[in-house]
């Protein structure tokens, strides 16, 4: 056979990504997979099990120590809920009369609950006013802050006044341990709150059922008056 009828071999490839500015790119073969062998994994326990012991020894011990030492939450909560059908009178009859809100809140008031009543008791329990009533009116502040409070001085221990805790320090407070969750199914709303105190947690969730109440009287209220100045005005016009 003569040099010329040989065929050519193929040509090794380059290991390595391509040089800078090699205009084709390399053609790779992917590398074998190693083969895992079990035997040699529990040659590997068994040679590390001490390792392995204490690592597991070790997290448990943290995690039941941080359950020890860490300061207990609890949580206060209510559910404002739509009460037995019964007839209204006195202040629910005025403010079911002239389509005020209603609700029974905290088994404070005797008013029904729509669900359009739910979202709005919703959003008064989110609202800045009532945030900032109720904190302004209980000095929660002390309350919220107590590192930065110095109980037998009476005083803040910040030097600056500008790092004195303020009212949107407290909304900002009260995202992580306050919550609102409206059920539209059953028309209900459910208010919680969390705090290291299971006192503390009580009196300040009752602090906002109960500046609710307030709240939505004054609105209704606000409205009835709104409604007989604007019939006086008419009846004024029709004489």
């Amino acid at each position: 056979m003569n040099q010329s009828d040989t065929p050519p071999s193929a040509p090794a490839q380059p290991a390595g990504p391509p040089p800078a500015g090699y205009p084709y790119p390399y053609a790779f073969l992917p590398p074998e997979e190693d083969e895992v062998n079990l035997l040699d994994l529990l040659r590997v326990l068994k040679k590390r099990w001490k390792l392995l012991f204490a690592i597991t020894f070790l997290g448990t011990a943290a995690a039941v120590a941080y359950a020890l030492l860490a300061t207990p939450i609890y949580r206060a909560r209510a559910v404002i809920a739509p009460p037995a059908e019964k007839k209204a009178g006195g202040i629910s009859a005025a403010i079911g009369a002239f389509g005020g809100i209603g609700a029974e809140i905290a088994s404070s008031m005797g008013i029904s609950l729509g669900g359009a009543d739910a979202n709005r008791l919703e959003a008064l329990l989110k609202s800045h006013r009532l945030i900032q009533r109720v904190v302004e009116k209980h000095d929660l502040l002390p309350v919220l802050f107590p590192d930065d409070w110095d109980p037998a001085e009476e005083r803040w221990k910040v030097e600056d006044p500008e790092d004195i805790p303020n009212i949107w320090d407290a909304e900002k407070k009260l995202g992580d341990i306050y919550r609102v969750k409206n059920d539209a199914k059953t028309g209900t709303l459910t208010v919680s709150l969390d705090f290291d105190d299971t006192d503390r947690a009580r009196e300040i969730l009752t602090y906002f059922l109960d500046e609710l109440a307030l709240v939505v009287q004054e609105d209704e209220f606000r409205k009835i008056e709104a409604n007989r100045t604007f019939a006086e005005k008419q009846l004024e016009k029709a004489t």
